[in-house]
């Protein structure tokens, strides 16, 4: 089990971080959009997987992927993913991914980064995230939209 930080919350959404890896986290909105907490954890790149527009934060560096509910992600969105990915391991930065709730959304963007991460299989890394994460819940339409696996001899 991954090492969860709970913080309260007056939107009665569960607000929490769940740190997966040494310096990078899975959370919902309100952890990932507080500069105390971004410092605090040492973040300085964050993923935000929503649907609306998030106020601004000055101790990272913020990507936007704007997702709506029950849709697959089309290729550029699952590109985009992949480049904020990149970036991170290339740069070695501590990152979080998230969504609102830090369930479904953001979910993908997990399952994403450990395929490009570690070379697992969509459904092996989804395994992996379940079994460290008890909140993580990837949307079927998401979770079909991406790929099955990357072949990393081309």
């Amino acid at each position: 089990m991954a090492n969860i930080i709970k913080f309260n919350s007056s939107e009665g959404i569960d607000q929490k971080l769940i740190e997966l890896e040494p310096g990078f986290f899975h959370g919902s909105r309100g952890p990932a959009s507080d500069d105390v907490v971004l410092i605090q954890y040492g973040v300085t790149q964050v993923l935000s997987i929503t649907s609306v527009t998030l106020p601004p934060i000055r101790a990272a560096c913020r990507w936007h992927l704007a997702v709506d509910d029950g849709q697959g992600w089309s290729e550029e969105q699952i590109d985009f993913v992949k480049a904020f990915c990149m970036f991170v391991f290339t740069h070695h930065p501590r990152a979080i991914i998230h969504c609102d709730h830090g369930a479904s959304r953001s979910s993908g963007g997990v399952i994403l980064w450990k395929m490009l991460k570690d070379g697992m299989s969509r459904d092996t890394a989804y395994a992996w995230l379940r079994s460290i994460n008890p909140y993580a819940n990837c949307r079927q339409e998401i979770l079909d939209s991406l790929p099955v696996s990357y072949d990393f001899t081309k």
